[in-house]
Formats: C-alpha cells, sequence, structure tokens
C-alpha cells in the first residue's frame, strides 16, 4: 500500500464505525460534502486534491452514474467557448432566443445529434498534440473546429488532480425525509499515465459532459451555468489507476 494513503484510510474506518450519518443536505452532492466535513474538508472549488494530496470521489453502491474525474473548460476562437456553444448549437428552453442550452455527453467515436442539426464527436491529433471537439451539419459536413483542449492542459490536470484517488462506496437511506449516509468501502488507487488516460478517450471508455445554460431562478436571473466534465464510469476506474488497497467486498460493490 501507498503510505500517501495511510492518513485517509484512518478517517476512513473512523467514519465506518459511526454507521449511519445525516446528510448536510438532501441533495445528489450530499454524499460528498458530508463525508468532507467528517474529514474535516472545507468546501472549495480549487483544482487541487481533496485531502492531502488525494483526489476524493464518493458514490452509492446501487448508481450507475458515471464518475467525474476532473472539469476543464475548452479553448476557442469564441470565448467564453462554453457560452458560445450554448448560443450556436444549444436548444430553445423558452421562445426567448437567447435562453439556449445545451447539456450533452460527447464520445470519440460517436455522433452525438444536437437540436436536431448538428453532430458532435470528439477527435484527437496526435500530430498537433490537441483533443477537438467537431461540429458537422445534418449531412455530416465539418462546419466548426474552433474547439479543442491542449494535451498538454489535459496532462497537468490530470496529474496534479488525481496522481492519487480513494474511491468510497455509501449506502443511503431516508428517515423523517432526512437523507443518511453510512460509508462502507474504501479503493484507493494510483494513476497509471497521461497516455492512457488518451487511450481511453480513444476507446469511448472517457466521455466528456458538457453543459451549458442560463438560469433563470428567482435568485439567480440570468446568471450562466456551465461546466466541462471528463468522466468515467466505476466499472472501468481500474483502467486509468492501479489499486492499491481496498477495504469492502469488490465483488458486490455494485449490487
Amino acid at each position: 500500500m501507498c503510505q500517501e494513503f495511510n492518513n485517509i484510510i484512518k478517517k476512513f474506518k473512523e467514519i465506518k464505525k459511526l454507521n449511519y450519518v445525516e446528510s448536510i443536505n438532501n441533495d445528489f452532492n450530499g454524499i460528498g460534502l458530508t463525508f468532507e466535513k467528517l474529514i474535516g474538508k472545507e468546501v472549495d472549488t480549487f483544482s487541487y486534491p481533496d485531502y492531502e494530496g488525494i483526489e476524493i470521489k464518493t458514490t452509492l453502491k446501487i448508481t450507475e452514474y458515471p464518475i467525474a474525474l476532473f472539469s476543464l473548460a475548452p479553448w476557442s476562437s469564441h470565448f467564453p467557448a462554453l457560452d458560445y456553444l450554448r448560443r450556436k448549437y444549444g436548444y430553445l428552453q423558452t421562445e426567448i432566443e437567447d435562453n439556449r442550452k445545451l447539456n450533452a455527453v460527447f464520445y470519440y467515436d460517436k455522433n452525438e445529434l444536437i437540436s436536431n442539426r448538428y453532430f458532435f464527436n470528439l477527435k484527437c491529433d496526435d500530430k498537433e498534440e490537441k483533443l477537438y471537439l467537431l461540429i458537422y451539419d445534418i449531412n455530416f459536413n465539418l462546419i466548426d473546429d474552433g474547439t479543442y483542449w491542449y494535451y498538454s492542459d489535459l496532462k497537468e490536470k490530470l496529474e496534479v488532480k488525481l496522481k492519487y484517488l480513494a474511491l468510497i462506496y455509501a449506502s443511503a437511506k431516508n428517515i423523517n425525509n432526512k437523507k443518511y449516509y453510512y460509508y462502507r468501502e474504501i479503493y484507493c488507487y494510483k494513476l497509471k499515465g497521461f497516455n492512457i488516460f488518451l487511450d481511453l478517450i480513444k476507446r469511448n471508455i472517457i466521455c466528456i459532459n458538457i453543459t451549458s445554460r442560463i438560469s433563470k431562478t428567482k435568485d439567480n436571473i440570468d446568471k450562466m451555468k456551465c461546466g466541462c466534465y471528463f468522466k468515467i464510469n466505476k466499472f472501468d476506474v481500474n483502467k486509468l489507476f492501479d489499486l492499491v488497497y481496498a477495504e469492502g467486498n469488490k465483488e458486490d460493490r455494485f449490487l
């Protein structure tokens, strides 16, 4: 076992003994925020690992949602890139022209239909060392190749954020309309490398989820909400990372 994980494993064992603990909220992010509070981590939006150089991911045993590895906005000749994609290619939420929304998952070798008018997919250019988000019209004519990520940016983000990963599995239950979590398993991983990451993109194992919209809520009138996340199915985590420690029943962790 890597000594880097000693403290997080100790913390996990202490939390596991608590059995079910009340979530700090009933939202989808409560599972992660509650665990972070229990280990003494303050809420932040930094691009660094969560705890002593270790990125922490928490997930329910029963969920099939992919794990968000990290977020990284693309470069573009149009700034800001995600707002440009929303305005140019998103679909209307209302009759108001500016109220467009883009929320889709993109793969390397799959054409994703957007707004019934455009096809999006990913393409790696190893010579230019860029990962492109290519956009085609309905007849598969390339119309936009101005959105991309530099390999160097992806490599830096991956190696800074995810050199070490602690994946926590929990069970949940509701008591009197309040959510509770039992953090029952921990799997500690070490990153294999950037070339493996690129290969997994090319094999459609890692995808990119882009969301961009204008919030119309009472408290956030006309506030832009956007994100760009690189994601992987939790069944495939061992393709990007080497397992160095496990506490739990590996065979039934997805049941």
